[in-house]
């Protein structure tokens, strides 16, 4: 490994360690020491940078776990809708059929958080969004 990616590979760890020390209740300066940082100041910027990191590594995932459910909704709704069109005539079953539909709908207004009441903030942007555009990128170039 060349030296800079195996400096940053060490200070990755340093991070994860002072965040681990800091979830099991370490004060800054006792990190600082344990990691062999010069002052609390550094410690703390330490483990902000380590839960940022952590709050990526989350957010993509959410994002692909986001694009995964879509389409296993998308699917559960054609396949539904498919059979409702075959139901013509059973009313009971046509009516189990579009309380499917419906609750499909609402899981996927909740998920993606169109359903908040009223006063509540919007989310500004879906974790989709940054995927499409990404997708859009690659397409064109």
């Amino acid at each position: 490994m060349p030296a800079s990616a195996s400096k940053m590979q060490q200070v990755r760890e340093r991070r994860l360690k002072a965040l681990r020390l800091r979830a099991a209740g370490a004060t800054y300066e006792a990190i600082a020491k344990a990691c062999g940082l010069k002052s609390a100041a550094a410690a703390c910027v330490d483990v902000t940078r380590a839960l940022a990191d952590t709050k990526l590594l989350l957010d993509k995932e959410a994002a692909w776990y986001t694009v995964l459910e879509q389409e296993r909704l998308d699917l559960m709704q054609r396949t539904i809708e498919d059979a409702l069109r075959s139901a013509a005539g059973n009313p009971q079953l046509q009516m189990q059929l579009t309380d499917r539909l419906l609750r499909i709908s609402q899981r996927r207004t909740r998920m993606l958080g169109l359903d908040a009441k009223e006063g509540q903030e919007q989310p500004q942007e879906s974790p989709l969004d940054e995927l499409r555009r990404r997708r859009d990128r690659k397409r064109a170039g």
